[in-house]
């Protein structure tokens, strides 16, 4: 039986011939002779070459296909404006990992973005309670609450995360940066309290399509 060891960034038990975290995609190894494709991808992002980080990462899948591969390659088609391969590769990446939180996670933001409100609950409870303590899952949920108008669940979604979960530090740092921005509005905006989504009705939702788009280019963009 293989070896088992435990993350350091979110404590998943992972097998000891696991490179990545299957829960939150943290590299498991101090091998620097191991390649990053992720921060191959990155780099080519940093030049202005999207295309360049989809083919990265597209080879690096198929040498070895992995879950947070797949989800870092639908990000770079949600830049390019591609919807349905974004959506095809969060699909591969819970064929690959059907217990990936951050696949559902993701899934749940592109269905909140299209208007479909308890398609996005049900996702992102799902990948709430597959990753409860990871940032990422924690930023799409708090982006889900930011388009209903929501700040107080957004806010509570960001602080939980940041106080259970170590995640990588560009994610905290997002994190950080979006509950700072919550707390600036939150003192010069009307803010509802908590609710519970089944009980917003039918009535939201012609509203949530009518009115979320701006807040979800302006607030969600930077996490996709």
């Amino acid at each position: 039986m293989a070896e088992t060891n435990y993350c350091p960034g979110c404590g998943r038990q992972a097998s000891a011939t696991d490179r990545y975290c299957r829960g939150c995609g943290d590299a498991l190894t101090d091998d620097a002779s191991i390649a990053d494709p992720i921060a191959e991808a990155e780099a080519a992002m940093a030049r202005g070459l999207l295309p360049e980080a989809i083919a990265t990462l597209q080879r690096a899948i198929g040498e070895a296909p992995a879950a947070h591969l797949h989800v870092a390659l639908a990000t770079l088609y949600l830049r390019r404006g591609d919807g349905g391969q974004a959506r095809r590769e969060l699909e591969r990446a819970l064929d690959v990992d059907p217990e990936y939180g951050v696949a559902y996670a993701y899934l749940g933001g592109m269905a909140a973005q299209a208007g479909r409100v308890h398609d996005a609950e049900e996702l992102l409870e799902r990948a709430k309670s597959l990753a409860p303590n990871d940032v990422l899952v924690a930023i799409k949920r708090a982006e889900y609450w930011l388009l209903l108008g929501i700040y107080d669940s957004a806010r509570d979604e960001l602080r939980y995360a940041l106080r259970e979960s170590g995640g990588n530090p560009g994610e905290r740092e997002l994190a950080q940066s979006m509950l700072a921005a919550i707390e600036q509005r939150r003192r010069g905006s009307f803010t509802r309290n908590t609710v519970s989504l089944p009980n917003l009705g039918g009535a939201l939702r012609s509203r949530f399509v009518r009115k979320s788009r701006q807040m979800a280019e302006t607030e969600a963009t930077e996490c996709q």
